[in-house]
């Protein structure tokens, strides 16, 4: 029982530790999913950064995000909740670019 608090102490420690490069990361895969998930094949081919399938996409994609701006005030909550709610954006919006999630415009912090 005494290895309860501890296992919980290291596990809040490890889901902590969300880094800029975990985001940059998992955005440039919820990207890939997005662009595979969206676009007919016969599309895919316009589309740049998006490797010969989603494997290769996984693999090559290293677009930069804000997060990785050294002034960037890193915000996890926010980063994490930008790529999730990337990966729920209707492909419709996706396609058009309309209605991204606000948590990814705050992932380095509010304007305020």
């Amino acid at each position: 029982m005494r290895l309860l608090p501890a296992m919980l102490a290291l596990l809040a420690l490890v889901a902590g530790c969300y880094s800029p490069q975990d985001f940059s990361d998992e955005y440039n895969q919820a990207v890939c999913d997005k662009i595979y998930e969206c676009y007919d094949a016969d599309l895919l081919e316009y589309i740049p950064n998006r490797g010969e399938d989603i494997e290769t996409c996984y693999e090559d994609r290293d677009e930069p995000t804000q997060a990785d701006d050294e002034d960037c005030a890193f915000d996890r909550e926010r980063a994490r909740l930008c790529v999730e709610e990337t990966g729920d954006m209707p492909c419709q919006d996706y396609r058009q670019g309309n209605n991204w999630p606000e948590s990814c415009d705050l992932v380095c912090g509010s304007d305020e």
